[in-house]
């Protein structure tokens, strides 16, 4: 009942304009300790609950919703790597979905949108094989991520750039459609629903 509460807490100091305020942040983070840690990690990346996505699609959609819910495509990475460390699970499977699915499909689209050639250098395969292959305690340490690539470019880089916090690039959604709260959101996302399901 308490993490419950203090979900509900954290979703009183969310801002909807702004998706990864520490509102959200603070009602994710309690929300997901109520799971195990495969089923926290992959709800840190949904917006919506399944209730809340049975809520905008319709009742009639409950079995589509819980039967396409992500969690079973995190569980199929994770039965892949069961032997790996923690940490090294959570980043197999993010890169099986989150930067595959999500991360790159932005950047590709939109760079091709304006005629941009990009490149990840860091996704080169041998670079990228050998940094998996790295222990998980080089790969984090205490709360510092990306430890031994920041230790390697100590000197190389100046420590404004290492220490940098880092930036993503989130689509302004609410700016874009104008929105006044998630009600517009919602609304938006259950009118795209349905006019695919008539087409």
């Amino acid at each position: 009942m308490i993490k419950i509460a203090l979900s509900q807490l954290g979703q009183s100091f969310s801002n909807s304009q702004e998706k990864l305020n520490w509102g959200y942040k603070l009602q994710q983070f309690f929300y997901g300790s109520m799971f195990n840690n495969q089923e926290a990690h992959c709800l840190w990346r949904n917006y919506f609950k399944p209730n809340e996505r049975v809520g905008l699609l319709g009742e009639e959609n409950k079995d589509l919703v819980y039967d396409t819910d992500p969690i079973h495509i995190f569980n199929k990475y994770y039965d892949d790597v069961n032997d790996l460390s923690y940490l090294d699970k959570n980043l197999y499977v993010d890169c099986m979905t989150w930067l595959t699915d999500d991360i790159l499909v932005k950047v590709d689209r939109a760079s091709m949108r304006h005629g941009l050639e990009v490149r990840c250098p860091y996704l080169d395969v041998d670079l990228a094989s050998y940094a998996a292959s790295i222990p998980a305690e080089l790969k984090m340490k205490g709360m510092e991520t990306k430890h031994i690539l920041k230790k390697a470019l100590k000197g190389v880089l100046p420590d404004a750039v290492i220490k940098k916090k880092k930036s993503g690039f989130n689509a302004p959604v609410g700016v874009a459609i104008q929105t006044n709260g998630m009600d517009e959101f919602r609304a938006f996302n259950k009118y795209v629903f349905d006019k695919k399901i008539t087409e």
